[in-house]
């Protein structure tokens, strides 16, 4: 999923409200989607950065739409149209990166809140500069980013009354 939550202290926990976020596409679909296109193994969003990070062009302002922190992923299909792999690759970033970015600044003008990036797509280090400079945000290790495990591990905890 690709959402944006509005989080709160509620008890031991918290209360999470979906208050945007894709309304298409999932960021790691799109990423997994042109890593399958340039042959890539799955999940693909290593390779993907690491590809990308062999482009040669320099970084593109895409100006994708986003309302109400609400926005879409799908795009142009640059394979088709005969651009290299790691342009492809670049692309692909760049468009999560770019919607993402946009859903966030109208989150936090909107809220004030601090910015935290859980998930396998925030662990992509290309997005994770564009947030930390714009935003301060926060991110979790990689290794903890790939899935839900850890998450519900500690929530687990909380409410078992081993972790306060």
């Amino acid at each position: 999923t690709t959402e944006l939550l509005h989080v709160k202290p509620e008890g031991k926990l918290f209360s999470a409200e979906i208050i945007g976020g894709t309304d298409d596409l999932a960021a790691g679909q799109l990423i997994d989607r042109a890593g399958n296109l340039l042959h890539l193994p799955f999940p693909s969003g290593a390779q993907l950065e690491q590809l990308a990070n062999q482009c040669e062009e320099p970084e593109k302002p895409f100006r994708p739409k986003v309302m109400d922190f609400h926005f879409s992923l799908s795009g142009e299909q640059l394979h088709q149209k005969g651009a290299d792999a790691p342009t492809v690759a670049r692309y692909a970033i760049d468009i999560v990166s770019s919607a993402v970015v946009k859903a966030t600044e109208q989150a936090v003008q909107a809220t004030g809140l601090p910015v935290l990036c859980p998930g396998g797509v925030m662990s992509n280090r290309l997005l994770q500069k564009r947030m930390r400079r714009k935003f301060g945000a926060k991110f979790a290790e990689p290794v903890l980013s790939g899935d839900n495990a850890v998450g519900v591990a500690v929530l687990a905890a909380i409410l078992s009354g081993e972790l306060t």
